[in-house]
């Protein structure tokens, strides 16, 4: 499968988590990034992609600036 397009958010917190999870930035629970608490970022029980994709066999990485908070 090659991926071609890709819309990104205007922070980059709700671009990676829509990437991760797959779902809209808004739906991620991380539409935006709040300096003024740590407590953000993917929920706990959120299933990522590559966590789908490690059940199914296969390895997966990522390299680079990768926070969500």
């Amino acid at each position: 499968m090659r991926l071609l397009n890709f819309n990104v958010e205007a922070q980059c917190v709700p671009s990676r988590a829509a990437v991760l999870t797959g779902r809209y930035a808004v739906r991620t629970g991380n539409g935006s990034a709040p300096r003024e608490t740590p407590l953000y970022g993917l929920t706990p029980w959120e299933y990522t992609l590559p966590e789908m994709l490690a059940d199914a066999g296969y390895a997966t990485a990522m390299f680079g600036k990768w926070r969500l908070g």
